[in-house]
């Protein structure tokens, strides 16, 4: 334990969050939890409905499973708005 000490680093930066009304499907591709499939309808569902108002609007996609948003939700943001 004592060589990997200096190897090892806590706390840090902030993750970096997506702004669902402004990320293109490529930003939201980059992100490990969102695949291509689920970048696509997030994207089409924007904009067919207009901009998202909260995060928790990801749960209107038929296919978004809340645990799956507790995951992702630190990631993202709306307008600023880093949580909900």
């Amino acid at each position: 334990l004592q060589k990997m000490k200096p190897f090892i680093r806590f706390g840090g930066a902030n993750p970096r969050r997506i702004d669902l009304n402004t990320a293109t499907e490529a930003d939201l591709k980059q992100h490990p939890y969102i695949r291509w499939q689920l970048a696509k309808l997030i994207i089409a569902y924007r904009q067919q409905h207009g901009p998202y108002n909260s995060v928790n609007d990801l749960l209107k996609i038929h296919v978004v499973e809340a645990q799956w948003l507790q995951k992702v939700k630190p990631y993202l943001q709306v307008q600023g708005i880093a949580k909900d």
